[in-house]
C-alpha cells in the first residue's frame, strides 16, 4: 500500500453514512450519528512535526457512550468510542493490521481528566489490529471501537467529549514503541479533532497540534459524589429554648449567650461505617475556601452505615461568617459542599414610631428567618408567671417563657421581665434565602401600654413538618435583648388621657395624649374637552356657494368642527393650512399613570363624487401643561379657568408628536409619561394640546364638497 496516494492525492476522505442497528438502542449516549470533523494527515510523522500534507474532513458515524451512564464517585467508567465505518483507501488498497486506532475523550464539569482510549483489538495500543482485513482500491477501510477508563470524583453535572482521533500509521506513535507493524514506507497518521482548521499554504495540522473538545460529540451525565443535604435546621438558646423549623438551609448562628444553630444533614456515597471522628467539618465559601475554624468538636455528631449513607447534624458557631456560605465535610479523600445561610443580626425599622391605640405600623425586619411572626408587645411587671398552651386552647403548661419543639410539644423556660402582647399578624414562611428576603407585615397597635413593635422567630407550635402550626400563641416575647434572634424597636403610644399635674400648683411638665386625624382622598378621571379654535386658514378661501358645489368655510364654526375652506380646483398641488380645535386634557386620578392622546382620519368623500386619501391630511401638533390663566375646568360651560389652579403642581413629562404626520396612520397628538409631582406624588395635571392641520389638494382634483373624519382618542 502506497498511503501517500491514499491520503494526500485526496482532496478530502470519505466515509459511508452507514447505519448501525444494533447501536440504536443505547441510552445515555450520542450517537449512533453521521458527524464530519476535520482531519489532517501528515506524512513521515514525527513526533514534533506540525505541517499537515494535507487538511480535509472525515465523516462518519459515531457514538460515545459510557458504563456506568451516571456514575457514583469512585467507581470504574468504560468510555466507549465507535464508528462505523473507517476512512476510504484511495487509489490503493490497505494490508490488514496496518495501523493501531485511538482516541481522546476529555471528562470536563464535576471533574476534569483526559481519557487515552485504544481499539479494542490493538491490546492498550501495543498491537497494530486495524484494520481487520485486506481492504481493496478505493474501499472504506472499516468500522473500528476504541474504548478506554477513568475513575468518577468530583459531584454533579459532567460532560465526555471527544477530542482527538489518531490512526496511527505503523504504530509508532502509540505503546512507546517503534514500528510495531510494517505499515507503509510513507509512515502516513492520520489525525481528526472538531476543529477549525486555518486555510493558508503553510497547512497547519490542528487536528493533531490543537485538538479541541467538540461540543457536538459528547453527552452529558452525572456524577453522584459524597453529598450531604440539609434535612432540618433548628436552633437551641441558653436560658430561654427556641427552635426553627424547617429544611430551608437558612440558620442563624448565636446571638446570645452560648447559643448555636443545628443543622441536620443526610447524604449518599461516603466511606462505610464511620463515625464522627473520622469526619471534619468547616463552615466555608461557596467554593469551598476562606473556611472558618472547622467545627471539630461542638456539636459535630456524624455517621454512616455499612452501605455510606451518612446521617447527623453539625453546629453553626457565634463565630462563623455569615452570608451565602457552605458546610463543607471531608472524611478522607471524600469532601462535600452544602450550601447554607447565615443570617446576621436581626433587626427591625417601624413607620410610625408612635401613635395612638388602632395605629396600623408598616414593619420591615431583615435577617428573618421563616415562620417568623409580627408581633405588637406591652411591657408589663417584672413578676408573674406567662406560658405557652398547648394549642388546643388549654391552660398554660408551664411558667415563664416557653418555646414549643418539633412535634409541638413543649420546651419551657423562666425568663425575665415577662412580655404579654397581641399577635397581630401571622407572617407565612419567608423564602429560603432569609438573608436577602425582608419581612413585611403591618400590625396594628391595640394596647395602650404597648412599648415595642417587631417579629419574633421560633415562637409557634407547629406539627412535626413545620408546615401547620396554630395561630393562638398570644405569649411573644419580641425584645431583642430577651431572645436571639427577635428584633423589635420602640413603639411609643400617646394615650386619650394623662393627668398633668398632681397635688400642686406650680405647674409641671404636663402630659400629652393624641388624637388621630384620617382623611380619604379618592381617585378622580381622565378626561378630555374640546374647545374651538376659530383661526382662519391660509391657502383657502370663506365660501357661501350653494351650487353646483356646496362652499365651506375657512374658519372652524364650532368644537367639533374644522372647515378647511373653498379653492377652485388647482392647476398644481395646492396645501391648505388650518387647525385642529383645541383640547384639554385633565388628570385628577390621584395615580402615576401616563397617557396618551391620539388621532385616527377617514379619506375624503366628496358630494356628488371623487375622494382625497386621508395621506394627504397631515398634523403637527403642540402640548405643554396649562398655566394658571389657561387651565379650563371640565365642567364649566365654556373655557372657564380652575378657580384657585396652582400650576406648579401638574406633573411635567407630556411630549408633543412629531410635525407633518400624515393621517394615513395613526397620529400621535400628545404623550404623558409617568413622571410624578414631587409635591403631589401623582402624574395628575392640566395639559392643552394643539396641532396645525395640513391638506394638500392634488391638481385637477375633481369638484366637489369633501368631508372626512378625525377621531382623537385619550387612553
Amino acid at each position: 500500500m502506497t498511503k501517500k496516494r491514499l491520503m494526500a492525492g485526496a482532496a478530502a476522505l470519505v466515509v459511508a453514512a452507514v447505519g448501525v442497528a444494533g447501536l440504536q438502542g443505547l441510552a445515555n449516549a450520542y450517537g449512533p450519528t453521521s458527524t464530519t470533523l476535520a482531519g489532517s494527515l501528515f506524512l513521515g510523522n514525527t513526533a514534533g512535526g506540525t505541517t499537515a500534507t494535507t487538511n480535509n474532513t472525515y465523516t462518519a458515524v459515531l457514538t460515545l457512550s459510557q458504563s456506568p451512564a451516571n456514575p457514583n464517585a469512585g467507581d470504574s467508567v468504560t468510555v466507549t468510542l465507535v464508528s462505523a465505518t473507517g476512512p476510504n483507501t484511495g487509489p490503493v488498497g490497505v494490508n490488514a493490521n496496518s495501523q493501531v486506532v485511538s482516541s481522546i475523550v476529555s471528562v470536563t464539569g464535576a471533574q476534569t481528566a483526559s481519557v487515552q482510549m485504544y481499539d479494542v483489538n490493538s491490546s492498550g495500543g501495543t498491537a497494530c489490529a486495524y484494520p481487520v482485513t485486506n481492504i481493496g482500491t478505493t474501499s472504506n477501510q472499516g468500522g473500528w471501537t476504541t474504548e478506554g477508563t477513568y475513575t468518577a470524583s468530583g459531584n454533579g453535572a459532567a460532560s465526555i467529549k471527544l477530542n482527538q482521533i489518531f490512526f496511527d500509521d505503523q504504530g509508532n506513535g502509540a505503546g512507546g514503541s517503534t514500528n510495531l507493524c510494517a505499515g507503509t514506507a510513507n509512515n502516513a497518521d492520520y489525525y481528526v479533532s472538531d476543529v477549525t482548521q486555518t486555510a493558508g499554504s503553510s497547512l497547519p495540522g490542528l487536528a493533531k497540534t490543537a485538538p479541541q473538545d467538540s461540543n457536538t460529540v459528547a453527552e452529558a451525565f452525572t456524577i453522584t459524589g459524597p453529598n450531604a443535604a440539609v434535612t432540618f435546621v433548628g436552633g437551641t438558646v441558653t436560658g430561654a429554648g427556641s427552635y426553627t423549623r424547617g429544611s430551608t438551609g437558612d440558620v442563624r448562628a448565636a446571638t446570645k449567650n452560648t447559643s448555636v444553630g443545628t443543622v441536620n444533614l443526610a447524604g449518599t456515597v461516603w466511606g462505610a461505617s464511620k463515625v464522627s471522628s473520622d469526619f471534619t467539618v468547616e463552615i466555608c465559601n461557596s467554593a469551598g475556601s476562606s473556611c472558618d475554624t472547622a467545627n471539630s468538636t461542638n456539636g459535630k455528631v456524624l455517621e454512616t452505615d455499612a452501605s455510606g449513607n451518612l446521617t447527623g447534624r453539625v453546629a453553626v458557631l457565634t463565630s462563623n461568617t455569615t452570608g451565602a456560605r457552605a458546610i463543607k465535610i471531608t472524611e478522607g479523600s471524600n469532601v462535600s459542599l452544602t450550601p447554607l445561610t447565615i443570617l446576621g443580626s436581626a433587626a427591625a425599622s417601624i413607620s410610625p414610631t408612635s401613635g395612638g391605640p388602632g395605629t396600623v405600623v408598616s414593619l420591615t425586619g431583615s435577617n428573618s428567618l421563616p415562620l417568623s411572626r409580627a408581633v405588637v408587645s406591652a411591657q408589663i411587671s417584672n413578676v408573674g408567671v406567662w406560658g405557652l398552651t398547648d394549642g388546643t386552647g388549654g391552660s398554660p403548661q408551664c411558667t415563664g417563657f416557653g418555646a414549643p419543639v418539633q412535634g409541638g410539644s413543649l420546651q419551657c423556660a423562666p425568663v425575665g421581665p415577662y412580655i404579654r402582647g397581641s399577635i397581630n399578624q401571622y407572617v407565612s414562611p419567608l423564602p429560603t434565602t432569609s438573608s436577602t428576603a425582608v419581612l413585611s407585615a403591618s400590625p396594628t397597635v391595640a394596647d395602650a401600654a404597648t412599648t415595642f413593635v417587631g417579629f419574633a422567630e421560633k415562637t409557634v407550635l407547629c406539627d412535626s413538618s413545620g408546615s401547620s402550626c396554630a395561630p393562638t400563641n398570644t405569649n411573644v416575647d419580641v425584645t431583642s435583648v430577651l431572645q436571639a434572634g427577635a428584633a423589635s424597636t420602640t413603639f411609643t403610644v400617646n394615650q386619650d388621657q394623662c393627668i398633668a399635674y398632681t397635688g400642686d400648683s406650680t405647674g409641671g411638665a404636663g402630659c400629652n395624649t393624641k388624637q388621630n386625624v384620617n382623611v380619604s382622598v379618592l381617585q378622580g378621571n381622565l378626561t378630555q374637552r374640546v374647545y374651538t379654535n376659530a383661526a382662519a386658514t391660509t391657502g383657502s378661501s370663506d365660501s357661501s356657494a350653494t351650487t353646483p358645489v356646496v362652499g365651506t368655510a375657512n374658519t372652524n364654526s364650532d368644537a367639533t368642527t374644522v372647515n378647511l375652506g373653498t379653492i377652485t380646483t388647482p392647476l398644481a398641488p395646492a396645501v391648505i393650512a388650518g387647525t385642529l380645535n383645541d383640547i384639554t386634557v385633565s388628570d385628577n386620578r390621584g395615580g402615576t399613570n401616563g397617557w396618551s392622546l391620539t388621532a385616527t382620519g377617514t379619506g375624503f368623500t366628496g358630494v356628488p363624487s371623487g375622494t382625497i386619501a386621508a395621506s394627504a391630511l397631515t398634523a403637527t401638533p403642540s402640548c405643554a401643561a396649562a398655566t394658571n390663566s389657561t387651565a379650563w375646568d371640565y365642567s364649566a360651560v365654556g373655557k372657564t379657568a380652575i378657580s384657585g389652579f396652582d400650576d406648579t403642581l401638574s406633573a411635567g413629562g407630556v411630549t408633543a408628536g412629531s410635525a407633518a404626520q400624515a393621517f394615513g396612520s395613526t397620529v400621535n397628538l400628545c404623550t404623558k409619561d409617568t413622571t410624578a409631582n414631587s409635591t403631589t406624588g401623582s402624574t395628575g395635571g392640566v395639559y392643552n394640546v394643539t396641532s396645525s392641520l395640513s391638506l394638500t389638494v392634488p391638481a385637477f382634483q375633481q369638484a366637489a364638497r369633501y368631508t372626512a373624519v378625525v377621531t382623537v382618542t385619550l387612553a
